[in-house]
């Protein structure tokens, strides 16, 4: 028995040295095929058996194998890959993201919500990071622009900071605000905040675009809402470090005429009746360049004459003038996290050279966020601040105009960059040639604006969650800031012999003779722009329950915030000693003003969810505000939304699992949203201090002329909406197509009313406008798939329409006015697009010929202001696009707007200089008007085919009803932009054997390369418009040309 016992146990040890000896121990890691960063977590498996483990933090793994088995590698939003083991001991393994079904996608919603995209039951579009920052832009807003159905983003003018104007769906309130809210990490900012945020801190950008989807916003998301989710870190601990380099140059100028030379008439041929050359002249109205040697100004004190040659060759010098800009962007960030915590920090430095000279911004930012949980309870935190400082040249010593349009009245044969130092005796203000406008050098050294803005914006949120189907959240946010400016003019001593003006050409010295400093100084506290403070408090309670087949959950929701802005201003123009810009030195009064507003909200809301067998989902939403802008009457006010979603290829048995039509939902919804458009303190009439009033600096106070309303209600939009997803091809191919109608009614604006009330107008409740639209949006990732390559192609459209269907009673229309109160040509017409551009017209013949005079062949100005066309585009269109092979990806985004016109007050401004390629387009001689008529009898007319203008020059491109008419600078404004254009190479795959380095991406980026336009505009970009106010549709010489930039970038992890 003994022996049978030991030669079994032999046996035993043989064979389980058999079994060991067919195991054996493999490692590897794991990556990602999308950035080449290490997965932590995921599970190795050997396949049919319990054995396994997972990556860890670093994403490498070490496991005891059988022979011949085969490993599982499975993670949560991956591809599961099964990999045979063979006689291989170390596994190199990239994960690919997994393609979801179009309804499992998570979506952001209101407060920080995620639902999955089957759910949602209005138009939403999410942007993540990658598409934002394709082409490594500093400004979130030019990211976003082309990329979303719906969205409309101008940057409304150029320079080193530019402001830009968010609409969604078109503009609704008259004379309130269009501008959609922006929400970053849950905190409500200006929209003009968005300048200030580092792109590359931006997880994703979530839009939800009609007053159903923000209504649970309340008053302020009633134009939609941009939803900004932050960072918060993943992974193992990653540090990146990121450089993009830009250069920037005009990519579209005004056409300008380089054919004649200095004069306005001063001296005419007798013989020829042609205009003779003045050296000293502004406008462009002179001779034909002959190339011969001409005197240049008038001679100086000293008997010095500058002569150059009559000719413009080479580079236009008004174009010469301007820089090379330069955007250099460094990016530093750390992050980390799994499931339980994560933590994220980064530093942005960006530093901006302008195309104008001396023009300088550089915004320098830090960010930190980080969250933990602890059981039940979870923490999330996040702050950001912002510094940024600009420095642009102010307005002129003599008119106080800008660089741009004292370029524009520089003469073609004259090189501006001779005339940088402005020290030099033909370049200072008494010896520049110009007599009538300064060298615009001047201001560019002596007229500054230095603006400099501190931001910090930030939350913090605690979460308990004691069962699965409760939890509660407060989160706490805060938006502060604060913006100093100041803006120097220096002082301006003219030479005795400059004043005397001895040639008699009532120069800029003879008129002003001296030209004290000046300075002014402003001081905002608020957001760290001209926005209000902000400090919220958000109570969340949310329920969930579940009933068979019905899923419910509720949130009940409470918020409360503060706002505040305190302003001082304070100013002198009349400084005593040059370059001290001090106010204690100065004589007469300075000007100062102090000025405070507050603003509270409470609101409560709901957000009911019910759903059924996953396919069929009912929202129900519901928020109560009380307002302290309105009276105690007024203030409170309710406004519900309701959502339906079916999808239909759950829902119906004969859809399911089909391959040609994977995914198909219909969703529609109902929404009521108010919106308050007054300031605070507006409901009555108050007494305001009046300077200089009634006799020098007596003190006296005035009533505005504007009789204030207290019985103010909000104003009311209600929409409905509907719209339907497709996705084909196992989701191949998306398809998205949204219909909305919305009412917006109680407008409120002042109308006027009787003088004998005292007030020239009132402020009403009163008028209504419509607005409709079909959105799409179409999506192919990939289009095409052939082995290492691929081709992802997207396409976005918008088809808006809207219309003044109201106003006052018997009032047909409603000027709208500029930011600075000054009036527009922009209007609200009763049955016409708002807003529509009105002017005065040439008169013409029923089929739209212009009429001109019999005997001069000059046109007439209408009697009175005609509508011209609508100011905002009917269509839309954006296009994205991506080619990749191998390690190599080339994207552009293109966008397309159309139908609407544009007020390019520029043109006329360039016509008055004598400058614009049209002045010339006749060659100076008389001309017969094209296609005009000549009227000989009632309604009856015929072609002018003999009768010339008397007059080529000044008296027809300066003072006839051609130049006088606002419809000479009325063109469509319809453009094609090439917005982006991206060439990034993958090159980690070249050094991924070492430990240092994680990822590296080189890349070559362009932005704004083309602009096509119809050549009806040869102005200016149609984008533009004088400020972000509501009266769109015009621009001016105060907005210089659209720049184009391109450069490289560097991306490396370790």
């Amino acid at each position: 028995m003994k022996k049978l016992l030991l030669v079994s146990l032999c046996l035993l040890v043989l064979s389980m040295t058999q079994v060991f000896a067919q195991n054996r121990t493999v490692t590897g890691t794991v990556t990602a095929k999308d950035d080449g960063l290490p997965i932590p977590g995921v599970t190795v498996k050997v396949k049919g058996s319990t054995i396994g483990t997972q990556t860890n933090a670093a994403g490498k793994f070490s496991l005891s194998i059988p022979e011949n088995s085969t490993l599982v590698f499975s993670f949560i939003s991956y591809e599961t890959q099964e990999i045979a083991s063979a006689q291989r001991i170390n596994f190199n393994v990239v994960m690919v993201s997994a393609a979801k079904q179009l309804g499992e996608v998570v979506v952001q919603a209101a407060y920080g919500v995620q639902k999955q995209a089957r759910a949602v039951g209005y138009a939403s579009t999410t942007v993540d990071s990658k598409l934002l920052t394709e082409s490594k832009v500093t400004n979130i807003a030019n990211g976003l622009t082309g990329k979303v159905a719906g969205l409309q983003i101008n940057t409304v003018n150029n320079g080193v900071n530019p402001d830009v104007r968010i609409v969604l769906r078109g503009n609704r309130s008259i004379n309130g605000n269009n501008q959609a809210l922006v929400v970053v990490d849950g905190t409500p900012v200006s929209s003009n905040f968005i300048n200030q945020i580092n792109p590359n801190d931006i997880d994703n950008v979530t839009v939800l675009k009609g007053a159903g989807a923000a209504a649970i916003y309340g008053s302020e998301g009633s134009n939609g809402v941009l939803l900004i989710t932050t960072k918060r870190g993943a992974g193992t601990p990653t540090i990146t470090y990121s450089n993009s380099t830009q250069i920037e140059n005009f990519s579209y100028f005004p056409k300008l005429q380089r054919q004649f030379g200095g004069g306005a008439g001063e001296v005419i041929d007798p013989n020829t009746g042609f205009y003779g050359y003045v050296p000293y002249e502004n406008q462009s109205y002179g001779p034909q360049f002959d190339g011969s040697t001409v005197q240049l100004g008038v001679p100086l004190a000293d008997g010095s004459v500058q002569s150059v040659k009559y000719a413009s060759t080479g580079k236009d010098p008004r174009l010469a003038f301007f820089d090379t800009g330069l955007t250099e962007q460094n990016d530093l960030s750390y992050q980390t996290g799994d499931a339980n915590s994560s933590f994220y920090m980064s530093a942005q430095d960006v530093y901006t050279k302008g195309v104008v000279p001396n023009d300088r911004n550089r915004r320098t930012g830090l960010r930190v966020a980080a969250m933990k949980k602890y059981g039940i309870f979870t923490t999330d935190y996040s702050i950001g601040y912002t510094k940024t400082t600009t420095n642009t040249a102010g307005p002129d010593f003599f008119q106080g105009r800008g660089v741009y349009w004292n370029v524009l009245n520089q003469q073609a044969n004259v090189n501006l960059r001779n005339y940088q130092n402005i020290n030099d005796k033909f370049s200072d203000v008494n010896g520049f040639y110009n007599a009538y406008y300064p060298n615009p050098y001047w201001q560019t050294v002596n007229s500054r604006q230095k603006t400099t803005k501190d931001a910090l914006v930030g939350n913090a949120s605690f979460k308990v969650a004691p069962v699965k189907w409760f939890d509660a959240t407060y989160k706490v946010s805060m938006s502060y800031g604060w913006q100093q400016f100041k803006g120097t003019i220096a002082e301006v001593d003219f030479s005795p012999y400059a004043v005397s003006d001895p040639f008699g050409t009532s120069n800029i010295a003879s008129q002003l003779k001296f030209k004290p400093g000046s300075v002014a100084d402003a001081t905002y506290f608020g957001d760290g722009g001209t926005g209000y403070s902000r400090l919220q408090g958000d109570l969340f309670l949310t329920f969930k329950h579940k009933i068979g087949d019905f899923t419910g959950n509720l949130l009940l929701g409470n918020t409360v915030y503060t706002k505040y802005i305190n302003l001082v201003t304070n100013g002198s123009n009349n400084l005593l000693i040059n370059n001290f810009y001090n106010l204690a030195y100065r004589t007469g009064e300075p000007l100062a003003s102090t000025a405070q507003y507050r603003q509270n909200l409470i609101g409560y809301f709901g957000d009911l969810n019910i759903a059924y067998k996953d396919w069929a989902f009912l929202e129900v939403t519901g928020r109560n505000d009380k307002s302290s802008l309105l009276s105690q009457a007024n203030r409170s006010f309710f406004y519900p939304s309701a959502k339906l979603t079916v999808v239909l290829t759950d829902a119906i048995p004969a859809l399911k699992n089909k391959k040609t039509l994977s995914y198909a939902k219909v969703r529609g919804s109902y929404s009521k949203v108010g919106q308050v458009d007054i300031n605070p303190y507006s409901l009555q009439n108050v007494f305001a201090s009046t300077a200089g009033a009634p006799f020098g600096s007596t003190p006296a106070l005035s009533l505005s002329a504007q009789l204030n309303n207290p019985n103010l209600k909000p104003e009311l939009s209600y929409e409905k909406e509907v719209g339907l997803e497709l996705g084909f091809l196992d989701n191949r191919v998306y398809l998205a197509a949204t219909y909305y109608n919305t009412h917006t009614k109680n407008q409120t604006f002042p109308v006027a009313i009787s003088p004998a009330s005292g007030y020239a107008t009132s402020v009403q409740n009163l008028g209504e406008v419509e607005n409709y639209g079909w959105e799409f949006e179409l999506k192919g990732s990939p289009v095409v798939k052939a082995g290492d390559f691929s081709w992802d192609l997207g396409a976005n459209l918008s088809l808006l329409q809207n219309k003044v269907l109201s106003l006052q009673p018997g009032t047909n229309e409603f000027q709208l006015l500029y930011n600075s109160g000054a009036a527009s040509n922009s209007y609200a017409i009763v049955g016409k697009p708002f807003p529509y551009i009105k002017g005065t017209d040439l008169v013409r013949d029923p089929q739209g010929h212009v009429v001109v005079n019999g005997t001069t062949g000059l046109p007439t100005l209408t009697a009175n202001v005609v509508p011209l066309g609508n100011a905002a585009p009917k269509a839309i269109l954006g296009i994205t696009t991506a080619f990749k092979y191998k390690f190599v990806t080339l994207s552009a985004v293109a966008e397309y707007r159309g139908g609407y016109f544009i007020n390019n007050i520029v043109g006329q401004a360039l016509n008055f200089t004598g400058t614009s390629a049209v002045s010339a387009s006749a060659g100076r001689q008389r001309f017969i008007y094209p296609n005009s008529v000549i009227q000989t009898g009632a309604n009856t007319y015929v072609p002018n085919t003999s009768v010339s203008i008397p007059d080529g020059n000044t008296g027809f491109w300066t003072s006839s009803a051609y130049y006088n008419a606002t419809s000479t600078y009325v063109n469509s404004a319809a453009f094609w932009k090439l917005r982006e254009v991206a060439l990034n190479f993958d090159l980690y795959r070249f050094i991924k054997n070492q430990k240092v380095i994680k990822g590296l991406q080189f890349g070559l980026v362009g932005r704004n390369l083309l602009l096509f336009r119809p050549k009806s505009n040869p102005w200016t970009d149609p984008e533009y418009s004088i400020d972000n106010s509501n009266a769109v549709g015009t621009t001016n010489e105060n907005q210089t040309p659209p720049t184009r930039l391109y450069g490289a970038s560097l991306t490396v992890k370790f």
